[in-house]
Protein backbone atom coordinates (compact mmCIF):
# COMPACT_ATOMS: atom_id res chain seq x y z
CA UNK A 1 0.00 0.00 0.00
CA UNK A 2 2.58 2.60 0.64
CA UNK A 3 4.31 1.69 -2.78
CA UNK A 4 0.73 3.12 -4.24
CA UNK A 5 0.75 5.83 -2.35
CA UNK A 6 3.96 7.19 -3.17
CA UNK A 7 3.67 6.38 -6.61
CA UNK A 8 0.37 8.09 -6.35
CA UNK A 9 2.43 11.39 -4.35
CA UNK A 10 4.64 11.15 -7.70
CA UNK A 11 2.52 11.53 -10.54
CA UNK A 12 0.74 14.42 -8.40
CA UNK A 13 3.80 16.16 -8.96
CA UNK A 14 4.19 15.24 -12.10
CA UNK A 15 0.90 16.48 -13.32
CA UNK A 16 1.13 19.80 -11.13
CA UNK A 17 4.70 20.77 -12.65
CA UNK A 18 3.65 19.68 -16.53
CA UNK A 19 -0.07 21.78 -15.93
CA UNK A 20 2.72 24.85 -14.31
CA UNK A 21 4.95 24.52 -16.81
CA UNK A 22 2.17 24.78 -19.39
CA UNK A 23 1.06 27.76 -18.04
CA UNK A 24 3.96 29.14 -18.36
CA UNK A 25 4.40 28.39 -21.64
CA UNK A 26 1.01 29.82 -22.72
CA UNK A 27 1.71 33.40 -20.74
CA UNK A 28 4.72 33.56 -23.04
CA UNK A 29 3.37 32.69 -26.03
CA UNK A 30 0.50 35.26 -25.36
CA UNK A 31 2.86 38.10 -24.47
CA UNK A 32 4.75 37.41 -27.94
CA UNK A 33 1.38 37.43 -29.50
CA UNK A 34 0.99 40.55 -27.98
CA UNK A 35 4.04 42.07 -29.23
CA UNK A 36 3.63 41.09 -32.84
CA UNK A 37 0.09 42.20 -32.79
CA UNK A 38 1.46 45.97 -31.84
CA UNK A 39 4.49 45.35 -33.71
CA UNK A 40 2.12 44.62 -37.25
CA UNK A 41 -0.22 47.69 -36.58
CA UNK A 42 2.94 50.36 -36.25
CA UNK A 43 4.71 48.99 -38.98
CA UNK A 44 1.66 49.21 -40.77
CA UNK A 45 0.87 52.76 -40.23
CA UNK A 46 4.27 54.15 -39.69
CA UNK A 47 5.50 52.17 -43.05
CA UNK A 48 3.18 50.00 -44.74
CA UNK A 49 3.87 46.80 -44.75
CA UNK A 50 3.49 44.16 -47.55
CA UNK A 51 1.45 40.58 -46.46
CA UNK A 52 4.95 38.94 -47.16
CA UNK A 53 5.97 41.17 -44.72
CA UNK A 54 3.29 40.64 -42.52
CA UNK A 55 4.49 36.87 -42.22
CA UNK A 56 8.13 37.88 -41.26
CA UNK A 57 7.06 39.32 -38.34
CA UNK A 58 4.35 36.89 -37.33
CA UNK A 59 6.85 33.88 -37.95
CA UNK A 60 9.06 35.67 -35.34
CA UNK A 61 9.53 33.46 -32.43
CA UNK A 62 11.97 35.83 -29.66
CA UNK A 63 10.46 37.43 -26.85
CA UNK A 64 13.45 40.07 -26.91
CA UNK A 65 13.71 40.59 -31.19
CA UNK A 66 10.01 41.51 -31.26
CA UNK A 67 11.18 44.24 -27.80
CA UNK A 68 13.78 45.59 -29.61
CA UNK A 69 12.08 45.89 -32.84
CA UNK A 70 9.58 47.52 -31.19
CA UNK A 71 11.93 50.18 -30.08
CA UNK A 72 12.97 50.41 -33.79
CA UNK A 73 10.03 51.73 -35.04
CA UNK A 74 9.86 54.28 -32.09
CA UNK A 75 14.19 55.10 -33.36
CA UNK A 76 13.08 55.64 -36.74
CA UNK A 77 15.21 52.41 -37.84
CA UNK A 78 14.80 51.61 -41.56
CA UNK A 79 11.58 49.12 -41.98
CA UNK A 80 14.33 46.61 -44.36
CA UNK A 81 16.68 46.35 -40.60
CA UNK A 82 13.68 46.07 -38.75
CA UNK A 83 12.41 42.96 -40.68
CA UNK A 84 15.85 41.47 -40.66
CA UNK A 85 16.05 41.86 -36.55
CA UNK A 86 12.64 40.04 -36.44
CA UNK A 87 13.45 37.05 -38.50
Amino acid sequence: MQEDEQESENIAKFLHNTIRKMQEESLEEGAINAKKRVLLRQMELKYGITENEKNRIRSAESSWMLDLALEDVVRDVEKRDLLNRVH
